[in-house]
């Protein structure tokens, strides 16, 4: 995988710790890492992930496999990243799981007691916290290994899609520009970018580019049609409409808002 523009380098709780554990509650821009990452919800929530949306209850799991694209968007969970180091001496030569698993005591258990260790963080909590991991790993690997692993290859062109596009936007980019880039065909590409992502090809570039303007706009010498031309669009009129598709206000608006807010504070 050559694309490192959405990659989330995840630390460990320790020098060379394989696991790392956390309560989270926040909405997490799209990232991909090598890490497993399983999130168990506390509550009601939604999370996008490999091209799919989905709606949790108390209880359920999301499993992020390895390099797989996503992103949270409400909801409190427990977050366990597991790297693939921990699995290094076991003889599985493919660790893929299902994505949504229902709720199933054993896995519940498996996290509080994960979480009461990484709190308490008495003597020998770590290999307390490995020996857990170990046994929910077992239980997710005998129960809810998934059956193929199709979708790895068009998950490697959307991630450097979207590097593409992160590197080229000021550019005039267009679908055609990018799957020659890929070398794939615009149908093909267009159907699996927007299964992933959530929008198509166009409307991800327009929308990439528009929160870049909107970063621009923090700095009060910048102009709407030099901002317009730093994000690759040379139609300033254009440029105003497509900036309140996004944000329900011009673009002199939303400048004089931030500015005053920054110059408030």
């Amino acid at each position: 995988m050559n694309d490192r523009k959405l990659y989330e380098k995840v630390k460990p709780v320790e020098k060379g710790f394989p696991i790392k554990f956390a309560r989270g509650a926040s909405a997490f821009r799209m990232h991909w890492h090598e890490y497993i990452e399983l999130l168990y919800y506390l509550e009601d929530g939604k999370v996008f992930c490999n091209g799919k949306n989905y709606e949790l209850k108390r209880g359920e799991l999301v499993v992020v496999n390895s390099t797989e694209l996503h992103y949270t968007i409400e909801g409190r969970f427990y977050c366990l990243r597991i790297a693939p180091t921990l699995f290094s001496d076991i003889q599985i030569n493919d660790i893929h799981f299902i994505t949504h698993i229902p709720a199933d005591s054993l896995i519940g258990e498996c996290f509080e007691k994960i979480y009461t260790e990484y709190e308490a963080k008495s003597v020998g909590y770590d290999m307390e916290i490995k020996s857990l991991v170990y046994h929910l790993m077992r239980h997710l690997f005998v129960n809810y290994k998934a059956n193929e692993n199709s979708k790895r290859s068009t998950t490697d062109i959307v991630i450097e899609a979207l590097g593409f596009i992160a590197d080229n936007y000021a550019d005039k980019i267009t679908t055609s520009v990018i799957c020659e880039q890929l070398h794939v065909s615009e149908n093909y590409f267009s159907r699996i970018f927007k299964s992933y992502v959530g929008h198509s090809p166009t409307e991800y570039i327009n929308k990439y580019r528009i929160e870049k303007a909107a970063e621009l706009f923090l700095c009060d010498s910048n102009s709407v049609t030099s901002v317009a031309s730093a994000v690759g669009i040379d139609d300033p009129n254009y440029f105003t409409r497509l900036f309140k598709r996004f944000f329900n206000m011009s673009p002199r608006e939303y400048k004089r808002k931030k500015l005053d807010i920054y110059n408030d504070e």
